[in-house]
């Protein structure tokens, strides 16, 4: 779905939103105070964020 309809924009806020919210935490948790760390937290969070929002368009 492209960005240029109001349901595209929608869901592009909220993922960024939801990311903002649950990603900033959990390497708030995991402690990470580097970019090796950082990625780390990144690639085991991801697949349990596309698995829990991912929506087909």
């Amino acid at each position: 779905m492209f960005a240029r309809s109001p349901q595209a924009k929608g869901r592009v806020e909220r993922s960024a939103g939801t990311l903002q919210d649950r990603l900033v935490t959990d390497l708030c948790h995991a402690g990470a105070s580097t970019i090796a760390e950082a990625q780390t937290v990144l690639d085991g969070f991801l697949p349990r964020f596309n698995a829990r929002f991912r929506v087909q368009p």
